[in-house]
């Protein structure tokens, strides 16, 4: 998955926020940023809070009962795949120079990001077959 091990480059010992785990592509960046060593943070409603933690992650956080700024800071890497108002508080709790990948609809405000002293990249989501059929090494960021 591109935006966990190619573009935030996710490692041992880093902190890593999925938010609200939506569909497969946060269930798969919750499993895989694990894998790559990292201490996974999940977001989710008290309906998925079981999910998230089976799924792998080290802590899991009800969203709905405070503002996220106000349950972690000091993220390395944030994988959101909503947009919006998550994107916003998603900012506030990245360290700095921390990264957040966007799977959501439309692009992250890199300058929003940027006067944070964050960063922001968009990833479209591919197939592997998707990828590997291209014929040039095309990175999977716009």
């Amino acid at each position: 998955m591109a935006g966990v091990d190619e573009v935030a480059d996710v490692s041992q010992g880093q902190r890593v926020l999925v938010s609200r785990r939506r569909g497969g592509v946060g269930s798969f960046a919750i499993q895989l940023a694990r894998k790559l060593g990292a201490h996974v943070i999940a977001t989710a409603s008290k309906s998925g809070l079981r999910i998230a933690a089976d799924l792998g992650a080290n802590e899991v956080i009800d969203y709905t009962v405070a503002p996220l700024e106000a349950q972690v800071s000091d993220i390395d890497v944030v994988i959101d795949t909503i947009g919006g108002q998550v994107e916003e508080q998603s900012l506030k709790v990245l360290r700095a120079d921390g990264l957040l990948v966007a799977f959501a609809d439309g692009r992250p405000d890199g300058e929003r990001a940027s006067a944070r002293g964050t960063r922001a990249e968009f990833v479209l989501p591919r197939s592997d077959a998707a990828r590997s059929s291209t014929s040039s090494g095309s990175s999977m960021t716009e």
